[in-house]
Formats: C-alpha cells, structure tokens, sequence
C-alpha cells in the first residue's frame, strides 16, 4: 500500500481515486497521507478532504502549508483538531495562526485561547478580539492578573474600548 495514492496522482488515474475515497478509509500511514498532500493537486485534495478525515499530522501540515481554501474546506468538513490548534496559536509562524483563525467559526475551547494568549502577540490578539468581540472571562483574568501581561491588557482595554457604541 506505501505510496500508493502518490502513485494514482502520477497516473492519473481518477477512477480508482474515487473508489479508493469509498472503500480504503484509515489505510493510509500519516507520513504517506503528508506526502500526497504535498505532491497532489487541489482537485485530488479537495477530494480526498471531502470524502477522509485526515490524520492530526495531515491536519498540521495543511496548517503550515496548505492554502486557505484547502485549510477551509478541512474546517468545514472536520473541524480542527484541539491539540493543533493550540499548536497554531502558540507555536506557529502568525501567518499561519491567522490562517488557521480565518476558517474559524465558532470560539474555540478556553486552552486554545488561553495558547494565543502566552505566546504573547499583540497583532494576534487584536486579530482574535475583532473575530471573536472580545475574550472569555478566564483569557480575561489570565492578562489582568498575571504579570508579563500588561502589554496585552493594555491593547485589549484600547480595543474594547474604541468599540463601545
């Protein structure tokens, strides 16, 4: 089985993509589910994104690498895993945490938040408010109350208060 979706790509062979999408879920290793997402075409990945849930590692990648449209459509058909979006929000390049919190749509959990929030990003954080109108009460408590925050703190009070009515 190694490669062998890599190998239907090179062939172009379609056919047996579309069966494989309806018959062989959770055959594929991680590290072989990477490797088609980095050498495949956007029609193939599209396809394959609608039809598997790719693994956390696929996930990440596509974080990384990934168009917006393709990180999206992930999104749209999976969600995000918890883990890497803490990973986005804490450790990633900001392109990719503005990515990643572009496809959002609903808030995530108070770890992920809480993730943003150390890695101590201004730019992010005023990009996270202006989706989300605000922070929750512990991403609150966490920049009032723990030192190192003020920078943060002092945005977000800027924020809010530029966009009271």
């Amino acid at each position: 089985m190694k490669n062998y979706l890599l190998s239907l790509f090179r062939k172009n062979d379609w056919k047996t993509f579309q069966e494989f999408l309806k018959t062989e879920v959770g055959t594929l290793s991680d590290d072989e589910e990477v490797q088609f997402f980095k050498k495949a075409s956007n029609m193939w990945k599209e396809a394959y994104l609608n039809a598997i849930w790719p693994s956390p590692k696929t996930e990440k990648y596509l974080m990384r690498s990934g168009s917006k449209e393709l990180l999206k459509l992930l999104h749209d058909n999976w969600e995000f895993s918890d883990e890497n979006l803490q990973w986005a929000f804490r450790e990633a390049s900001l392109e990719t945490s503005k990515k990643v919190l572009c496809c959002l749509r609903v808030y995530p959990s108070e770890a992920v938040e809480r993730a943003m929030l150390e890695r101590k990003d201004t730019e992010l954080l005023l990009a996270w408010v202006k989706k989300f109108k605000g922070l929750r009460e512990e991403g609150e408590r966490l920049i009032n109350d723990t030192l190192g925050y003020q920078e943060l703190r002092n945005v977000y009070i800027n924020y809010m208060i530029q966009t009271q009515p």
